[in-house]
């Protein structure tokens, strides 16, 4: 017979509040609709490039891919700001 192992958090530990970070996804421009697919053969492009993305927000990388709307086929660009601190 085997030990019966404890899983979860420990007696008397507390419940950590942790932060929502709040997210959208690029939206297909024919439908609307957020389901994408990643186009094959087309890498993402990157520059490093600093700035303030549409929302105000700061960012150090801005990439392009490919994409294929999964409801309509559509294919498009998909632009995305990154902030990629210092390691």
């Amino acid at each position: 017979m085997s030990a019966k192992v404890k899983v979860g958090r420990p007696r008397g530990a507390k419940t950590k509040i942790l932060p929502v970070v709040v997210m959208s996804r690029g939206r297909c421009p024919k439908c609307g609709g957020t389901e994408r697919t990643v186009v094959k053969g087309h890498s993402p492009r990157e520059m490093a490039h600093a700035g303030a993305d549409p929302g105000g927000q700061t960012y150090t990388h801005i990439v392009w891919r490919h994409c294929s709307c999964d409801a309509c086929g559509q294919r498009y660009v998909e632009k995305i700001y990154e902030n990629r601190p210092g390691k």
